[in-house]
């Protein structure tokens, strides 16, 4: 008898557990891989309503979007010194993009835009199921698609400029498993979204009754009603007792005036007059007066005639004149802080936080002509010694010149284009702002249209902005603009071609006149509740929800050396395919050895 054969076989715990262990390897390197190329995201939903669904991909579209947006507003504000530009960003970056591109790294594994994409996912899948319960969701998709091919169309242009492929770029800027069918279905949803939000927003605008609008006017004073002054901060503190009886701005610069003689005239009348060996017949009491006199009359605060001016002609009235001219240098600076553009939102005088001139302006009784002086202490420590405190007391003088005043500017709404001189030494057979605007307005003339005027902008200045400028102040644009825009019956499709000095010529359609600006601010913000409350309805009418636990896409392969972006492109691809076909050999040898332990 084979007793080998005949033994009792021991069960096969080891071999067991190394199949196990591998078949889990198998299936975690097969889940890190489909992950890696996005497949994960596409059944992964962010954010679903009754009719749509936008997944983890989608949401990187989003998320790409709103960092778009908010770098380009970095670099803008670099560009145009509204931020300093401490590490030389627009000197580093040639164009937005490029800085985009660079800045985006060090977001990576961050939460930086997760904020905004949730919204643009709420808000739009809640938008577009409006649009599709209204019957227009067909027809605002055919109606954005010029605006989503044009957003395609420019990452395209992006990625051709990196020297990557469409895909590449999708994949390491956008986000791992974005496809170019991914990013329209998102900015579709988006286009369509924001259209139809306008259309609800001017449906609600229209409806708007002028007694809803007072009714939230009253109820929200602060954003309407302004108190306008005139405020001088005393120079010194010494002046206080005569500034406080001052009721004008004109009694005020009186009194400053005053002091600046005071304070200037000995030493003056020592060096020009005293040591110059110069005759004073008429006595130093009545040259400190005549001095004053001439002052006060220079700038315009009596009937007076100057006494001493630059056509004296004996070494007295020279001499003299020298002393006003060296005591009018630094006054005309400070009569120069008489300011007659204060101006204060309505704050509630009661409330806690008022301060003492908000509690003034729009105390009880508050009128037209009422002044004050207002007197506030503060305390600052010595540079030298944190112990050491010194107490700063500041009187500033105000007038009240109109109490609650409502914005009555009737705006204007027009499509213009600024034409200017072409640089000659640049471009072949170059035509001056004349002769362009000349063409242009003579084929204006003959169909005078929004249409005909954005076909010309094309074709005279193109890449230029053919929009309608809407809320357009006389004082927010060029003077001759202007005065043609606000002239007395200007009507709407009147045209124009206006020459200006400096700027070039401009080619105006003119819109039409809007209302009173608080009353057009009003149909505004009464119109924003609405939305507001239609969008809060909607949300819980077609369940849209939101799964917040989604983390923000991962950059980490991306390079984050700013400047080697360009050159290094190419290398993170190679590096990244490499890592994708090591998983995928991985993965293939894992499943073979555990074939054979089997």
């Amino acid at each position: 008898m084979n007793q080998k054969a005949t033994a009792k076989r021991g069960f096969p715990y080891v071999s067991l557990i190394l199949i196990v262990s591998l078949v889990l390897v198998v299936v975690i390197l097969g889940y890190s891989l489909i992950d890696s190329i996005g497949i994960i995201g596409h059944f992964d939903t962010a954010a679903k309503s009754n009719n749509y669904k936008i997944t983890e991909n989608h949401l990187d579209v989003y998320r790409y979007h709103v960092a778009q947006n908010q770098l380009y507003t970095e670099y803008m504000y670099y560009q145009y010194g509204m931020m300093q530009d401490y590490y030389g960003i627009t000197k580093m970056y040639p164009n937005v993009q490029s800085y985009i591109n660079a800045a985006l790294p060090s977001y990576a594994n961050t939460d930086s835009f997760d904020e905004g994409a949730y919204n643009y996912a709420e808000q739009y899948l809640a938008y577009c199921e409006g649009a599709r319960e209204e019957g227009k969701y067909d027809s605002l998709v055919e109606s954005t698609k010029a605006d989503v091919d044009t957003y395609v169309e420019g990452l395209k242009e992006t990625a051709k400029a990196n020297d990557v492929t469409f895909s590449k770029y999708l994949s390491k800027w956008v986000g791992t498993g974005v496809t170019e069918k991914v990013l329209r279905e998102a900015m579709t949803w988006y286009y369509v979204g924001i259209e139809y939000a306008e259309e609800l927003f001017e449906e609600y605008k229209d409806a708007t009754e002028l007694s809803e609008i007072e009714k939230y006017r009253d109820e929200n004073k602060g954003d309407f009603y302004t108190t306008k002054y005139t405020y001088y901060k005393l120079v010194n503190n010494s002046m206080k007792e005569d500034i406080e009886k001052c009721k004008t701005a004109d009694e005020v610069k009186a009194v400053i005036v005053e002091y600046f003689v005071e304070q200037n005239f000995s030493k003056l009348y020592e060096e020009k007059i005293t040591k110059a060996n110069v005759t004073d017949e008429a006595g130093k009491d009545t040259t400190r007066a005549n001095v004053k006199t001439t002052l006060m009359a220079i700038h315009k605060l009596t009937e007076d005639k100057e006494v001493f001016t630059d056509k004296q002609t004996t070494d007295y009235e020279k001499a003299a004149y020298a002393i006003v001219t060296g005591i009018n240098t630094s006054l005309t600076t400070e009569l120069g802080k008489v300011y007659d553009t204060g101006s204060a939102a309505y704050t509630d005088p009661t409330s806690k936080d008022a301060t003492d001139l908000q509690k003034w302006l729009f105390g009880d009784g508050r009128k037209a002509g009422d002044y004050k002086v207002i007197t506030s202490e503060t305390t600052s420590s010595s540079s030298s010694s944190s112990s050491s405190t010194t107490k700063v007391t500041t009187n500033i003088w105000y007038c009240v010149d109109k109490v609650m005043v409502l914005d009555e500017e009737k705006t204007k709404n027009a499509y213009y284009l600024l034409l200017t001189d072409d640089d000659k030494t640049k471009v072949e057979n170059a035509q001056t702002a004349v002769q362009k605007a000349e063409a242009m307005f003579a084929e204006f003339e003959k169909d005078p249209t929004a249409e005909k005027f954005a076909e010309l902008v094309e074709k005279y200045a193109a890449g230029t902005s053919a929009d309608l400028k809407e809320k357009i102040s006389e004082s927010g644009v060029d003077e001759k603009l202007g005065e043609w825009l606000y002239a007395e019956g200007r009507k709407k499709g009147d045209i124009a071609n206006i020459k200006t000095e400096k700027s070039g010529n401009y080619i105006v359609l003119f819109d039409g006149e809007n209302e009173e600006t608080w009353i057009a601010n009003g149909r505004e913000k009464v119109a924003s509740d609405k939305l507001n409350d239609w969008f809060e309805a909607a949300v819980e009418k077609y369940n849209v929800t939101v799964d917040y636990s989604h983390e923000g896409h991962d950059h980490a392969e991306e390079t984050t050396s700013a400047t080697t972006e360009a050159t290094t492109s190419a290398t993170t691809e190679a590096a990244t395919e490499a890592t994708t076909e090591a998983a995928t050999e991985a993965a293939t040898e894992a499943a073979t050895d555990a074939e054979t332990a089997a």
